[in-house]
C-alpha cells in the first residue's frame, strides 16, 4: 500500500491482530485422532451431534489456548462422574474467558442502598 506521506508508517495493533488471525502458521493444529477421540467422548454425553461438535471444538480450542494436551485432559474428564463433568467443563472453559463472560456462574446484582431507598415499593 503506498504511503501518502513521508512520515513513518505505524501498524495499528488491532488491525495487525485481525490481519493475522487466520493466517497459516499462527493456528496450532490438532491431529485427526485427537479430534475424533474428543468428539466421540462428547457424542456419548451430549444430547445431539451438533452439541457434541460444538463442545469438542470449544474443548480443543481451550486446550490449545492453555497449551494442554487434549488427550491428557480428556483422560481427566473420563474419570469424573456425570454430575461433575458439567461443573469441571464450565471451569475449564472459564480459564480462557474474561471475568465478565464466565460460563455457569451466577453473579448477584447488588443495589446501592441510596438508590434502593429512592425507589418506591
Amino acid at each position: 500500500m503506498p504511503n501518502p506521506t513521508n512520515l513513518p508508517v505505524t501498524q495499528n495493533p488491532t488491525q495487525s491482530y485481525f490481519d493475522n488471525l487466520n493466517s497459516p502458521g499462527t493456528q496450532p493444529t490438532v491431529s485427526d485422532g485427537e479430534y475424533e477421540a474428543v468428539l466421540s467422548f462428547f457424542e456419548y454425553r451430549a444430547a445431539t451431534i451438533d452439541a457434541a461438535k460444538s463442545l469438542a471444538s470449544a474443548f480443543l480450542q481451550a486446550c490449545v489456548v492453555q497449551s494442554l494436551n487434549p488427550l491428557t485432559q480428556l483422560d481427566i474428564f473420563k474419570k469424573l462422574s456425570q454430575d461433575k463433568i458439567d461443573l469441571y467443563l464450565a471451569m475449564f472453559f472459564n480459564n480462557t474467558r474474561y471475568g465478565t463472560s464466565l460460563l455457569g456462574v451466577n453473579a448477584k446484582n447488588t443495589v446501592n442502598s441510596y438508590i434502593q431507598r429512592a425507589i418506591l415499593p
